[in-house]
């Protein structure tokens, strides 16, 4: 039971880890001010609700970080650039499904700003395959959501595997009964597979869909990407 624990708190641990990929603009000859307006009115047109703070702005004069509630998962950063520019500094902090979102949010707020006009464009994504993908294994949906997104430059082969020898141990780990029976996934193996199968992709569903309401949202507006 001890080397059961261990495990799960290991790989959970393991998934749970966050990682941040930045992204930044400069806008010329535009003002802290002006700056500001123009990533508010991006970031309303997103519907991407945020705070606002002039603490903690690693050097910027001002950080806008996403709501908790929100799709989005972003820090922004606004500071001044010599002497009539300004810059902007995106972080997206990503737990399995946030990817590059920073790049994403960078090329709108130029676009936004009429800086410069990009030629990639993506496809929605279906919330019933998102979802069936997910059920069927977290690393498909994993997959499913990061090609072919504005979001996909984060995502590795190495992330997919993972997530599909995760989800494979979890359940020959359910099969086996704790380490108390032999490998039995249709007699008492199966309720403990399906709780811990069952337990990952719970985990795993709340991120596909956020993900997929950023990405159809994005889609919708029109809006075209650098990579």
């Amino acid at each position: 039971m001890k080397v059961w624990y261990l495990t799960v708190l290991t790989l959970v641990g393991t998934f749970c880890e966050v990682f941040a990929l930045n992204s930044v603009i400069e806008l010329p000859s535009r003002s802290v001010a002006e700056s500001r307006q123009i990533l508010e009115s991006a970031l309303n047109r997103l519907e991407a609700d945020y705070s606002i703070s002039e603490e903690n702005t690693s050097g910027f004069s001002v950080k806008y970080t996403s709501a908790w509630y929100s799709p989005y998962s972003y820090d922004i950063f606004i500071g001044p650039f010599g002497d009539s520019s300004s810059l902007i500094r995106a972080e997206s902090s990503f737990m399995w499904f946030q990817g590059s979102m920073s790049h994403a949010i960078t090329d709108i707020v130029s676009q936004t700003a009429e800086l410069e006009t990009f030629k990639k464009s993506y496809d929605s994504k279906n919330i019933f395959m998102a979802n069936a993908l997910t059920l069927l294994s977290p690393g498909f949906g994993y997959w499913y959501m990061n090609s072919d997104s504005p979001f996909g430059k984060g995502m590795s082969f190495l992330t997919v595997t993972a997530m599909l020898g995760t989800d494979a141990f979890l359940l020959w780990t359910g099969a086996k009964t704790f380490y108390t029976h032999g490998f039995d996934p249709t007699g008492d193996g199966l309720v403990a597979m399906l709780i811990l199968g069952g337990a990952f992709r719970l985990m795993v569903l709340p991120g596909v869909n956020m993900q997929l309401i950023a990405h159809n949202r994005m889609v919708s507006l029109g809006y075209k990407f650098r990579f």
